[in-house]
């Protein structure tokens, strides 16, 4: 069973721990909604949100390595 407000608490410590990281979209996104934004926190981590709720958009959170193998998988097309 999801435990619903420990999926709660956990937005709210990743929207706290990344409040102050710069997250950039892609260049060939266009407008200004419906974007996904990558950052970066001081600790190497990967954040990756919706643009649709701002910065209380729901985060997922990468570290280092599985944010590289992700984007080689993308390179190589896999996805």
């Amino acid at each position: 069973m999801i435990d619903i407000a420990a999926l709660v608490e956990n937005q709210q410590a990743l929207t706290e721990k990344y409040q102050n990281t710069r997250f950039h979209k892609s260049s060939r996104s266009q407008g200004d909604s419906n974007c996904v934004t990558v950052g970066v926190a001081d600790d190497g981590r990967v954040a990756v949100r919706d643009t649709k709720l701002g910065p209380n958009s729901p985060t997922l959170e990468f570290t280092a390595s599985e944010w590289a193998a992700f984007k080689e998988g993308v390179l190589r097309g896999e996805f």
